[in-house]
This record gives C-alpha cells, structure tokens and sequence, in this order.
C-alpha cells in the first residue's frame, strides 16, 4: 500500500489553536520566478521555477523543478482569493530517483474527488486510489508561501493540509514566528521573518506512526519571508517529500550573458 505526504513549496500558521481560513491582505496575480534547490552542504540539486497567472476568479499557480539525476516535481494549484484564500484544485506529480515512488496526485473541491497514482518502479504496476473528498475551508496544499505573506506580523496561525495515506487525511498545521533575521539585497540590508511549521501533535504521530514509527531526528519545516513594505518569499528549508532529506530552497537571480567575441582574420 502506498503511503504519501508530500512537503512544500511552496504550502504553510493570531494565536488559536483551531484551523482556520486566512484572510486576503496581498492579492496574488502575474509572477515567474526562478529557484534553487540545494543540499545543505551547498550543492545545487535541481533548478525550477513558480509562475503564477489570474484568470478571472481564479488565480493558477505552477511550481516546477527539474533535478540533476533526472527527476521532476511539478506542482500546480488552483484557488480563489475572495476575501479570504480558497484551494479548489491541485495536482502533483513526482517522478524520478530522488522520491520513493512515482506519484501523482489531483483533487477537486468542486468536483468532490481524488485520485492518486503511485507506481514504485518502472516495472511494478500502477496502484490507483480514488475516492470522494470534501476539503476543508482551510486546507492549503501548494500555498503556504502566499499563507504566509498574508499573516499580520508576528501573528500565528493553524491551517489544514490534506495528506493522502493513501485515503485523504487532513492534518493541523501549526505555523508560528521564530525569529527575526537581517537579510541583504545587493548592499541593501532588510528585515525579515524566519517561520517554523509543524504538524499538531495528534497529527505528527499519525504520520510518522504510520510511515515508519518516529519522527526524523533532523524533521523541519522553515520558511524565510520578507516582511518590509510588500512580503515576499526568501527562502524555505525542510524535506521535499517524507522520506526526503532537508533541503533548501532559494531565489535565482537572472543576468545577461555577453556574447562570445570570436577573433577571425582575413
């Protein structure tokens, strides 16, 4: 039986204790940025990128990594943002030696379904689960940056995220305010917000009870969010999937490559 809960990127927490939907403050709408995923001894893994783009009442938004041993995360998140966030529909697809098994994974809030596919080798055969799902107001797969950029400063939160085992399980997220961090900008330095996310405990036990019966030593979840002026994502460090190792994941910045300068004679 496949066992799934993927971690992101780019998902995330007033201080209650129950979940709760987050209100819009920063309306999302046209991006494309470019990312890093690296090892945390530095070495750069995969590169990706996260576009996003409205169209009319909803808001899309793809994140898309492509490592170096030939695996690809792609996630793509469908969500409204009427006064408050509201996840309608998500996929995500893992392929490739750096997950446990392929997978991928859609559900639908108007639709009321799932389906998941996992398939542990090319030779194995594809094990399909689906089902009917009604998803939480507050559930906030894929969208935990822009959570994050619309909490109040220092204000906490508690959120739902929908983990498949392989049956849809929702488990509390707890998201919080760690530290205050200085960043640089070029030669500009600004002020920035360090968050931690965890599982509730109830929830962090389901999972990792069920998945191999502790928690890893070195299991986090950071994300890095500018807080000056407009928020903006910095930076994030935790796994990619359960079984994954820790990872960071940073901005690239492009630049212009001159052209060579060939010398001919004549």
């Amino acid at each position: 039986m496949s066992r799934w809960f993927p971690v992101i990127v780019l998902m995330a927490l007033s201080a209650s204790v129950s979940a709760m939907e987050v209100p819009v403050r920063f309306t999302e709408g046209t991006m494309h940025g470019f990312l890093s995923v690296r090892s945390m001894t530095g070495e750069q893994i995969a590169q990706g990128k996260a576009l996003q783009v409205a169209k009319g009442e909803q808001v899309e938004t793809r994140l898309v990594f492509h490592f170096k041993d030939g695996s690809l995360y792609d996630e793509k998140v469908t969500f409204t943002q009427q006064r408050i966030f509201t996840l309608q529909k998500y996929n995500l697809i893992q392929r490739g030696p750096s997950f446990p098994e392929d997978l991928e994974v859609t559900m639908d809030r108007g639709a009321g379904q799932y389906t998941v596919r996992t398939q542990a080798d090319k030779d194995a055969p594809e094990q399909v689960t689906t089902g009917t799902l009604e998803l939480p107001v507050d559930a906030y797969n894929g969208m935990m940056v822009m959570i994050l950029k619309n909490l109040p400063k220092g204000v906490s939160e508690t959120v739902s995220y929908m983990a498949f085992l392989p049956a849809p399980t929702v488990i509390k997220l707890e998201i919080w305010p760690v530290d205050e961090t200085k960043i640089t900008v070029g030669e500009i330095a600004k002020q920035a917000t360090q968050y931690r996310m965890e599982p509730k405990m109830a929830g962090l036990k389901l999972l990792f009870g069920r998945l191999f019966g502790k928690i890893p030593r070195d299991w986090h979840y950071h994300f890095v969010i500018l807080t000056e002026e407009v928020p903006a994502f910095v930076q994030f460090e935790g796994p990619l999937h359960y079984k994954g190792p820790v990872v960071q994941i940073g901005l690239l910045s492009p630049y212009i490559t001159e052209p060579e300068v060939t010398n001919s004679s004549k």
